[in-house]
């Protein structure tokens, strides 16, 4: 009875404490949250004031290497404390406004990146050392932070370092993350009208285009801005490119059959692999129809699915 006594005289003063305490908490909580407000305001004040700060310089400034650095000053103070959906925005943002400087740069060095292969080989197709004027222009982008990326058929273009944006895409969510490395592998598939990867590659690159729809159901807004490279993959995927076709005038590539048979193993439910499935069924002689019918059969019904 004792012990029954105790017990319950234990849990009054239990139940005492836990109604006391909290009181307590909540006045020193709300000290807290207040202090927190006022700091967070504060702060808040600041960063506009140095952004605001920034942009009043950004208006005056007609140099795009030099509004570039100043777009980064804006992204360095905006994505700090940022939510991380307020960050995929401000990147977009930067990516966007970054892109409208690195083309003024490249509409004011229009000759420049034209001739930018007439300038290291001659007519002839030798090697030849550029004129100093070039390797001083080149040396000046170099020193400015700028990339000279050769995009083929003769043609490159300034832009800025991979890594610039990815200090960035570290920050951002996991869904932004992926979809932006689709990208940057979309860009380097091809030079010259010719794949500058392996089949297995290009394969691979269409599946992970195909598994984030499934993975990020509800990032609708990205899918569709990758539908585009996803479209340009698929058809590079199935038919080829100029200069490396899936199916030549009297046979399939082999290199492209042997992954086209792997792909539909791996990935049978693949949006992709119907298509796959008819490019197999080309016949390797001319004694039924001609390969460019049989391809333009499977391409129309190809091109009605992005209708």
């Amino acid at each position: 009875m004792k012990r029954i006594i105790y017990l319950f005289l234990s849990g009054i003063v239990l139940l005492t404490a836990c109604q006391n305490n909290p009181s307590k908490q909540t006045n020193k909580d709300v000290q807290n949250i207040d202090s927190t407000k006022q700091e967070t305001n504060i702060d808040s004040t600041q960063q506009n004031a140095k952004i605001d700060s920034v942009k009043q310089v950004l208006a005056q400034t007609t140099d795009p290497l030099k509004r570039i650095k100043l777009h980064q000053q804006i992204i360095d103070i905006k994505i700090k404390d940022a939510s991380p959906e307020e960050r995929c925005r401000i990147f977009d943002e930067f990516s966007a406004q970054v892109q409208k400087e690195l083309d003024k740069i490249n509409e004011r060095e229009f000759y420049y990146t034209e001739n930018y292969y007439s300038f290291r080989i001659d007519n002839d197709g030798h090697e030849i050392e550029p004129h100093d004027s070039i390797k001083k222009k080149e040396l000046f982008y170099k020193k400015a932070g700028i990339e000279i990326k050769e995009l083929g058929e003769g043609l490159a273009e300034l832009t800025l370092p991979t890594k610039i944006y990815t200090q960035y895409v570290k920050l951002l969510p996991k869904y932004y993350q992926d979809y932006w490395n689709l990208i940057k592998d979309a860009e380097n598939i091809s030079i010259d009208a010719g794949l500058i990867i392996t089949w297995r590659e290009l394969g691979n690159l269409l599946a992970r285009h195909e598994a984030y729809v499934k993975k990020y159901p509800t990032q609708k807004e990205l899918f569709c801005r990758l539908r585009d490279d996803y479209k340009f993959l698929q058809s590079a995927f199935l038919f080829g490119l100029d200069n490396t076709p899936a199916v030549d005038t009297d046979y399939v590539e082999k290199e492209a059959k042997d992954e086209w048979e792997r792909f539909i193993k791996a990935y049978p439910d693949s949006p992709t692999a119907p298509f796959i499935k008819k490019m197999l069924q080309l016949k390797e002689t001319r004694r039924v129809r001609s390969y460019s019918a049989q391809i333009n059969e499977v391409s129309g019904e190809f091109e009605l699915s992005f209708a």
